[in-house]
């Protein structure tokens, strides 16, 4: 099982709503998937990469920083006839909350991805 990281498109938006944190994978400015190489301290962004977190980093930054969890579900969707993913996103105070009504995710991963974007965005 390999952890997911998240998409260059929300890596940048994560770095412009904050995120900067160590990670083992940062994009390049020519948009490719790199390693941090030995002796590289600190955050990929300070070297003109930006952080490839894994979904699962990201969706603790927003949780323990934020306070906005992002929730992925599985359900029977009848239109559908089968079962899909969409998403919720709440903060911890109740303030907020949406649902990922718009589209139906085939993965998990698809769902859990949408609604970062959508948690980054709301971020004040």
């Amino acid at each position: 099982m390999k952890e997911q990281l998240i998409t260059f498109e929300t890596a940048k938006l994560a770095k412009e709503m904050g995120f900067q944190s160590y990670t083992s994978f940062y994009y390049s400015e020519g948009m490719e998937i790199k390693g941090t190489k030995i002796g590289m301290h600190g955050n990929p962004n300070a070297y003109g990469g930006i952080s490839a977190p894994t979904q699962s980093l990201l969706q603790k930054w927003l949780r323990e920083k934020h306070k906005i969890v992002v929730i992925p579900r599985y359900y029977h969707n009848e239109i559908a006839n089968g079962y899909v993913y969409d998403y919720r996103i709440t903060d911890i105070a109740g303030k907020y909350e949406d649902y990922g009504f718009v589209d139906d995710y085939k993965t998990y991963e698809e769902a859990l991805e949408e609604g970062l974007v959508a948690a980054l965005k709301i971020i004040d």
